[in-house]
């Protein structure tokens, strides 16, 4: 499985444990996204079944956050990642129980994580760490700035008489979003005699259309 967000996007990880003596007889299972298994600057939350609670190991992995009950209406945060205890759920058949992870990470570290499963059951035998699946944390679009492209510009190489009204459309794009386009230009130029007619810009902070001439007035 992969999962791709970026900093403060909650997703879904949906992860399965097994036991062949019943899904009844799990004790506790964790999930842990992280680069490594120290469970140091990570992910890293665990589902009690006797508690029915989720917690959030802290970041130094010295100790478990304070728990919340499945569904209860709050967000566990140990700074580094997320997890939105109304939205988790667990559910079990037969031999295998199933805990749908609602998280999500605040770091601004970007990178490929490992997520990491591990499960124990009623008599604290382990299964150990198993690397299943992995999560992509992507810098936020903010922080990938791109710059603006001229797409399309209609129409084009058409003639005209002197005060003929001509409609143009011109059509820019924004990787980043329109609402990012700070400033947009329409040029008329004559090739012939090798001077701008006409220059129009558009500012999109306060709606305003300005116009100059050849000469720039």
């Amino acid at each position: 499985m992969e999962t791709r967000s970026q900093s403060g996007q909650f997703r879904t990880v949906k992860t399965v444990y097994a036991d062949l003596d019943g899904g009844a007889d799990l004790r506790t299972v964790m999930v842990l996204v992280s680069g490594t298994t120290n469970g140091q600057n990570s992910l890293y939350a665990a589902y009690s079944t006797s508690s029915n609670k989720v917690y959030l190991r802290r970041t130094d992995n010295s100790d478990w956050m304070p728990g919340a009950v499945l569904g209860s209406a709050t967000v566990l945060d140990n700074g580094y990642g997320k997890l939105d205890v109304t939205q988790t759920t667990v559910s079990r058949s037969g031999i295998t129980l199933t805990v749908n992870w609602v998280a999500a990470f605040t770091s601004s570290a970007t990178g490929t994580r490992s997520v990491y499963l591990r499960a124990l059951d009623q008599k604290g035998a382990g299964s150990g760490w198993a690397a299943l699946g992995r999560w992509v944390w992507e810098a936020a679009v903010d922080d990938r700035n791109h710059a603006p492209t001229n797409v399309d510009l209609t129409p084009q190489g058409d003639a005209s008489n002197a005060d003929e009204v001509v409609e143009f459309r011109a059509t820019y794009q924004n990787v980043n979003g329109a609402e990012d386009l700070q400033e947009v230009r329409f040029r008329a130029y004559n090739d012939r005699e090798n001077f701008t007619v006409m220059t129009l810009s558009y500012d999109a902070s306060d709606n305003t259309l300005w116009a100059r001439d050849e000469y720039g007035a």
